[in-house]
């Protein structure tokens, strides 16, 4: 299935259940294990809210966004941080066009 621009195929597998997942959503997506402490909205753009049920995501715990062409992950305070590439980051851009991206919360 292809995705429209903004769009993304999340896959991983849930920690709890073992359950592979692996939605398309469309950009801003707000990660966190708390629905109700995500943004539903940011200026003006409705945000898609994908919870994971893990003790060491955050309640709010990350951004993805499209910023000048670009694909960026934001923290967003988190406990744990964000780690991309095996860094520690406040904000990144992140590969696209088919290659996978070694990121984690």
């Amino acid at each position: 299935m292809n995705s429209m621009p903004g769009q993304l195929r999340l896959n991983w597998q849930d920690p709890v259940t073992g359950e592979q997942k692996s939605p398309l959503l469309t950009c801003p997506i707000a990660l966190g294990r708390d629905f109700s402490q995500m943004p539903s909205e940011i200026e003006g753009q409705r945000v898609a809210r994908l919870v994971l049920n893990s003790n060491q995501v955050s309640r709010y715990h990350t951004l993805l966004t499209w910023q000048s062409g670009h694909l960026c992950v934001v923290d967003q305070n988190s406990s744990n941080g964000t780690w991309v590439n095996g860094l520690l980051q406040t904000s990144a851009h992140l590969s696209t066009g088919g290659s996978s991206q070694d990121w984690s919360l």
